[in-house]
């Protein structure tokens, strides 16, 4: 980040750092953040932009899904903690957040199912919120289904024969490695599941409240990203890496861990069930949620 320049030195890397940092944070406007320290704002975009840049190259070493046995039990125990739940190794879901309108060309990709330009980010977080995988390339008009069947993740699934499952809601595909609720629960075990699985998963949701109170940037309530598509993925992963290194380290302490959030099911038909996936489910609501 440090770099020459013919004009005169460049800003130190500390106030490059400190800029983006309260951008992120404040989700202010470009003109505020750059008042308060006195650089002017194409400076201040520069700043923003040189950080998430660096930041998001690091992604995969502050970002990491479990590899080990011993990482997975780990994970498996902390969720089985929520509402006994077994075998769960993350809680898979997607965010929107909403950039400025893009280039012409490319504008209706972007326009999501709520009629605003938005980022569709996969992100899958374990039981401590923290997320251990993310995904942010994809335009709004995207499904949530789609970036799951094309994700690396997926491929790495389907590659190497993973003894857990991720919990995702009903906008996902039902299959072995990513359970989903009963659409329409038949029996006492079925909705006993629904109500362990939704209160499981529960954690995405509250990974990304933390995330969105944490860095304003990202949240509706402060406006929206101004930058282009391929800037704002950078600084939504450099936020993504600060949430996780806020949390492994407290430096937030602990007054927005609990937040509370809507637990309801979204309902999403259309999506073809996975036969193998089913009687998966259909075994683990007679071996776990059924009473003897």
């Amino acid at each position: 980040m440090k770099r020459s320049t013919h004009r005169s030195q460049s800003l130190p890397v500390v106030i490059q750092v400190c800029t983006a940092l309260r951008f992120y944070s404040q989700g202010a406007f470009f003109r505020a953040t750059g008042d308060c320290i006195n650089i002017s704002k194409s400076s201040q975009s520069r700043c923003v932009y040189n950080v998430s840049k660096a930041l998001s190259l690091k992604v995969n070493q502050f970002v990491k899904f479990p590899k080990t046995e011993n990482e997975f039990s780990s994970m498996k125990h902390g969720f089985y903690a929520i509402k006994q739940m077994p075998n769960v190794i993350g809680a898979i879901d997607g965010t929107h957040i909403e950039i400025m309108t893009p280039k012409k060309d490319i504008e209706s990709d972007y326009v999501n199912r709520k009629n605003r330009h938005s980022i569709n980010v996969q992100a899958i977080a374990d039981s401590n919120l923290e997320f251990i995988n993310v995904v942010a390339k994809y335009p709004g008009r995207v499904h949530d289904a789609f970036i799951w069947n094309n994700c690396g993740l997926k491929l790495y699934f389907n590659n190497n024969n993973i003894n857990g499952w991720l919990l995702g809601d009903s906008g996902y595909p039902l299959e072995k490695n990513l359970m989903t609720p009963f659409l329409n629960p038949q029996n006492n075990g079925q909705m006993r599941y629904n109500v362990s699985h939704i209160t499981t998963r529960n954690v995405i949701e509250r990974a990304f409240g933390v995330l969105k109170m944490r860095f304003r940037c990202l949240d509706r309530t402060a406006g929206k990203l101004m930058l282009s598509p391929e800037r704002s993925c950078n600084v939504i992963i450099s936020c993504f890496i600060l949430h996780n290194i806020s949390r492994k380290y407290n430096f937030f302490g602990s007054q927005i861990n609990d937040l509370e959030v809507n637990d309801n099911i979204e309902i999403e038909n259309s999506l073809v069930e996975n036969i193998e996936a089913r009687d998966l489910r259909n075994n683990l609501v007679t071996q776990s949620f059924i009473n003897e």
